[in-house]
């Protein structure tokens, strides 16, 4: 027979009693729970950064007239909710909930049975925090954990266990208690050093980057398995919490942590064991599988992020690994709430043998840490930093004209920055495949330029190839080193997402063509009605409503006798848009205030700026003689003709400069001068500035 921990204090209006409260469950106690919090349990963060702890139940004794729970912050008394206790025969029902903030505080809760005089302890709760919760499944990569990871906080929590042999082990319905996270040992191996409560190295850091940036307390569940392939994953619909399968035996842990509808983000680091035949070719619809799994038994799942593996050998090999990679990137372009993270590029993995190139070592796994903080700031955490949060992902192949001899590849989610300077040996020209033949094959590939969001690709001869390819399964070019750079990255660093045999397409079938004419005020010789020489310039298709992004770019000469450039625009669909134009020193200039209608691709158009100031939207346009001319003298292109341009050509000017396409020439005769200087001041006296739609919002 159970006994109970008796403790009566003395007060002058009655006395307390403790009944231990491991007993609260045991027969002929006067409670019986619904819900009621655990020691260390996080609960769910909702909107105004708070979550209810909610006590439940029945009280089965008519002994007692009332129910209390008191409620501390660090052992600080804050409150006390009362209910009076109304007898259906021998059963009171009981429904009380305290609202605890989503901060670095620790809140304990004490419950209390009132009968007359005597008031009855019967349950304490320590250490609760409010919280947000997120899910780790797939392989090794999603598991590992390093012995120079030291850092643990009561605020990085976990719930139940990692099994004995790191989760292949069949589940013990026991081991549901909260824990402190931890990553500090080798956890895919050796046993002896078993730590149940890893989360692995990017988790415990995740959980880290929040705490430090953010002061918000998480729960972290992670039930990935070492070497598992995609089909162990997969949920038993008989039975989905079978304790002795890798899904069964987190959906039990996560269901019992009472955070089933409450995980914000799922991270899937899973497919090193999926880059051989047959495994890949049934890897999409294995995802798909588990994908609407997560959505059943996960309902509040916001965004699943998918790690692209990298060049990689595990068990030293990778045969089909393009492939592969490519079925994992088109899930952000099939799950609407899926988005890819690129995992090439990340440092610090292990080199040389191949079976040993799998992981890596624990300043990688910080890095791809800071990498998801980064995704999910702005989703959760009100972060404002989204410059280049997503990798760049090839959106399509063209040839830019009918010789077949360049190939334009065009970027979606964010532009390449640069094109990477050789590394370790390698060119990454040669890392382009046309047709699967890689460029240090073939030598067709001679050269790559960057402009904007577009990569080109310049060849050597016309070629017959239909589609392109980037980066090798796994070796470079000696054959035998894995292959570990260069990469083409966006401004943030982020390496593009790989992508294997994406169809080229012909330019006439995907482009939209249009011939802009415009003048450049600074530049315009009234006569004999021409430019003082050709100039590049950039035009923007833009979306006609807020926030009014740009839909896609092109760059062009304007003909100094034609006035005239033709510019080719590869990613511009049917409907209404803006055009805007930008030029080393003449202020930004967007299309007439109705938007201009374009039909879809292998279309031609007309756009006259020169004929009206009714072409430019707002009427911002420059009269020179009879023609209407784009403002010159924007030249630090802030968006306003002001003082600041004036300084930086006097500037110029007193030091004689002699430059060809200098900004701070604005009449192209390649001398910064008093004519310069009389040009820009004409229009800061008029206080010229940018007029577009973005202003107006």
């Amino acid at each position: 027979m159970k006994k109970f921990l008796l403790i009566i204090y003395f007060f002058t209006c009655g006395s307390i009693v403790l009944i231990n409260t491991i007993s609260a469950h045991t027969p002929g106690h006067p409670v019986t729970w619904n819900i009621k919090p655990v020691t260390m349990q996080l609960f769910a963060r909702e909107s105004d950064d708070s979550a209810d702890v909610i006590f439940s139940g029945s009280v089965n004794s008519k002994g007692y007239d009332s129910i209390y729970v008191e409620l501390y912050r660090d052992g600080i008394y804050l409150l006390r909710k009362s209910q009076s206790l109304f007898f259906n025969d021998t059963i009171a029902d009981f429904y009380i909930t305290h609202r605890i903030k989503a901060e670095l505080n620790e809140y304990s809760t004490k419950t209390y049975l009132n009968s007359g005089s005597t008031t009855v302890l019967i349950d304490f709760a320590d250490s609760l925090v409010a919280g947000d919760t997120y899910l780790i499944l797939g392989q090794s990569n999603a598991q590992t954990a390093d012995t120079n990871v030291s850092f643990s906080s009561e605020y990085c929590r976990t719930f139940g266990v990692q099994t004995a042999n790191t989760n292949w082990n069949s589940y013990s319905k026991k081991d549901t208690l909260w824990a402190r996270s931890s990553a500090k040992y080798n956890g895919y191996n050796p046993l002896s050093q078993q730590q149940p409560r890893n989360v692995c190295v990017w988790g415990m850091w995740l959980q880290k980057n929040i705490l430090d940036s953010c002061s918000i307390p998480t729960c972290i569940i992670n039930g990935a398995v070492h070497s598992s392939g995609i089909s162990l994953h997969q949920r038993k619909n008989s039975n989905p919490t079978d304790s002795s399968s890798i899904y069964g035996k987190t959906l039990y842990r996560v269901q019992k942590s009472g955070l089933a509808s409450e995980i914000k983000s799922i991270f899937w680091y899973q497919g090193e064991s999926d880059v051989v035949s047959p495994a890949y070719l049934s890897y999409a619809n294995k995802f798909d599988s588990l994908y609407h799994s997560w959505k059943t038994d996960y309902p509040g799942v916001d965004k699943i992020f998918v790690m692209q593996v990298r060049p990689l050998a595990c068990n030293g090999t990778s045969a089909f690994a393009q492939e592969l990679r490519e079925t994992q990137r088109k899930f952000q372009s099939t799950y609407p709430d899926v988005q890819m993270i690129s995992t090439a590029g990340i440092g610090g993995y292990f080199l040389g043998a191949p079976s040993s190139n799998c992981h890596y070592h624990y300043k990688g796994y910080q890095q791809l840490a800071d990498i998801l903080f980064k995704r999910i700031g702005p989703l959760y955490y009100g972060s404002t930093d989204t410059l280049s949060l997503k990798p760049p992902d090839i959106r399509k192949a063209i040839f830019t004209d009918t010789s077949r001899s360049k190939i334009a590849v065009l970027f979606d989610c964010s532009a390449p920055a640069a094109v990477p300077a050789d590394s370790l040996g390698n060119s990454i020209k040669n890392y382009f495949y046309l047709n699967k033949v890689p460029g240090f094959s073939s030598g067709m590939i001679t050269s790559v330029s960057l402009s904007g969001d577009t990569l080109f690709l310049n060849l050597r001869s016309s070629t017959s190839a239909t589609f392109v390819s980037y980066i090798p399964d796994m070796y470079a070019s000696n054959g035998s080193t894995i292959y570990n750079g260069p990469w083409i990255r966006n401004a943030s660093g982020l390496a593009a997402l790989t992508f294997d045999e994406v169809p080229i397409n012909d330019p006439d079938t995907v482009s939209v063509n249009i011939n802009i004419k415009t003048i450049i005020e600074g530049m315009y010789l009234t006569s004999p009605g021409q430019l003082s020489r050709a100039d590049s310039l950039t035009a923007y298709i833009r979306q006609t409503s807020f926030p009014y992004e740009i839909v896609d770019s092109a760059k062009s000469l304007i003909d100094s006798v034609s006035l005239t450039g033709q510019f080719r625009f590869f990613n511009t669909g049917a409907g209404y848009y803006y055009l805007s134009l930008k030029h080393l020193n003449a202020l930004e200039t967007w299309s007439k205030d109705s938007g201009i209608i374009i039909s879809g691709n292998g279309s031609v158009y007309d756009y006259d700026f020169t004929i009206s100031d009714a072409q430019a939207y707002g009427k911002n346009l420059s009269v020179v003689g009879e023609r209407f001319c784009i403002y010159s003298g924007d030249v630090d292109q802030s968006g306003q003709i002001d003082l600041r341009d004036m300084i930086l050509i006097c500037n110029d000017s007193q030091s004689f400069i002699y430059e060809n396409h200098i900004a701070t020439d604005l009449n192209g005769d390649s001398f910064v001068n008093l004519n310069d200087i009389v040009i820009c001041y004409n229009n800061v006296i008029q206080f010229i500035r940018v007029l577009s739609p973005c202003l107006s919002n």
